[in-house]
């Protein structure tokens, strides 16, 4: 009892006291195009690491400061980035490539502007290092490392494929098997990678991919993209530097959005009736590698037997972009409850590309989307699947989501696809400074028009067919 007296007499004196929380430091926005990778706790041995900002593609970076143990916000954050009010809305243009510019077997760029690219993604690559306090970066997930590459290596991987060791000193080794190093090192001709390589079946057998790598790394603290022996994951940190699109994945993206229109559309004239769903992707996917593209995703959904109407979603790769867009096509007047949906859903279409713009949060968008739907009375419809969000060499790379702070910024890509039960529609949009740019334009099909905050959009509709029109 004598113990436990000191604790009864305080009681009471406890009890009568009002406990006021600690006040939250507000967050900060993140950028994300360019992005400003997330701030990750270290593991331990490693220096407090601070976001690492992302550099366009053209000035040479400053030199850094020495690391310190909390570098104040100014040194790795641009005062520019927030300046200036955003624009209450912006126009949406025709992509300045259509299909009928494709011409079969064209360079998009040119190997200079491509040793252009990847010499500043290096360089954001090492300015990353630098933030977070690493000796180098393992590069070996597919995105990052067409990212990096401008594009190498797509396609299947049946066997081990390698990767790229980039280290701060300066150096970046390119290694593979043997029986793939061949290839890579004629893919990636002209390009600043020292090639590495191992035999095949010691890759099954003795890890000698691993054994390559821990030579080249030494003792040095190397981060990587994907979990690793003798390396720290910093994965999630390291992928908004791919959201930040240069010139030429501008270019490319251009290209890659009109030649899957293209591919679209021919295939969507093209079928009757009675074309089964089997049909119809085998057409798209034999389109689509008929003009360079990589089929990713084909999903052909039956919405009604009579008549009947189909809902046609596309996903295609080129250089390691991914574009996306979703069209609708039926035999004769769709039912009255369809037509409802789809245009619920072409009036979020509508919201969000109002609300796209630089300096925009992605959360913010996605409450637009939201309203609408609200407002429609399906409140709960976005919970169903993504509305869309951030693309870039993944089909989602941040999607927009409910209070989501991701800081949209000229020069990225996004992809808006709302739906509604089976009705929905897509596109691929370039973000620039004064206008988005409809990267998956195609000027033969049909479109409408809907109003919202002030101006007016032009929104794909269900391409109804009738017998004879198809080719």
């Amino acid at each position: 009892m004598k113990r436990w007296l000191p604790l009864l007499l305080v009681l009471p004196f406890w009890a009568g006291c009002e406990i006021k929380p600690r006040p939250l430091t507000p967050k900060t926005t993140e950028a994300v195009s360019p992005p400003l990778p997330e701030v990750t706790p270290p593991p331990s041995g490693r220096k407090p690491s601070a976001p690492s900002p992302e550099i366009p593609p053209a000035p040479e970076a400053p030199e850094q400061p020495p690391a310190r143990e909390t570098p104040p916000p100014a040194e790795v954050l641009s005062p520019a980035i927030l300046t200036g009010p955003p624009p209450t809305s912006l126009p949406v243009r025709r992509p300045a490539m259509e299909p009928s510019q494709l011409q079969a077997g064209a360079r998009v760029i040119t190997p200079a502007e491509r040793q252009q690219e990847v010499a500043a993604k290096l360089q954001r690559v090492r300015q990353f290092l630098t933030a977070q306090h690493l000796a180098g970066m393992l590069i070996k997930s597919p995105p990052n490392f067409a990212w990096l590459t401008g594009g190498g290596i797509e396609g299947d991987r049946t066997e081990p494929f390698g990767g790229v060791l980039v280290l701060a000193e300066g150096k970046q080794y390119l290694f593979a098997p043997n029986s793939k190093i061949r290839k890579v090192q004629t893919e990636l001709a002209d390009l600043p990678f020292l090639p590495k390589t191992f035999r095949w079946d010691r890759a099954y057998t003795q890890r000698a991919e691993e054994q390559l790598v821990r030579a080249l790394l030494g003792d040095r603290v190397v981060g990587a993209d994907v979990h690793y022996p003798g390396t720290e994951y910093v994965g999630e940190a390291f992928a908004p530097l791919r959201v930040a699109l240069g010139e030429g994945e501008q270019k490319k993206y251009r290209w890659l959005g009109a030649a899957t229109a293209q591919a679209v559309e021919r295939v969507c004239r093209s079928l009757g009736a009675g074309a089964t769903q089997t049909k119809v992707r085998a057409a798209l996917a034999a389109a689509l590698r008929e003009r360079g593209v990589i089929p990713v995703e084909l999903a052909i959904t039956s919405l009604a037997a009579e008549p009947r109407s189909l809902q046609i979603r596309v996903r295609a790769q080129r250089w390691g972009l991914v574009v996306s867009l979703t069209r609708q096509v039926s035999w004769g007047t769709p039912p009255s409850e369809q037509q409802e949906a789809y245009q619920t859903a072409a009036q979020a279409y509508a919201a969000l590309l109002s609300a796209t713009k630089p300096q925009a949060l992605l959360g913010e968008i996605f409450a637009t989307a939201q309203q609408v739907y609200a407002a429609a009375g399906h409140p709960r419809a976005l919970l169903e699947r993504p509305v869309g969000g951030l693309t870039a060499y993944r089909p989602l790379e941040m999607p927009a989501c409910p209070g989501s702070s991701r800081l949209l910024l000229s020069g990225s890509a996004v992809v808006w696809e709302p739906t509604l039960g089976t009705a929905g529609l897509g596109d691929t949009f370039l973000v620039l400074a004064d206008h988005l740019e409809m990267l998956t334009f195609s000027p033969s099909w049909p479109r409408g028009k809907i109003s919202h905050a002030g101006r007016t959009y032009t929104v794909p509709e269900v391409w109804v067919l009738t017998p004879g029109e198809e080719e």
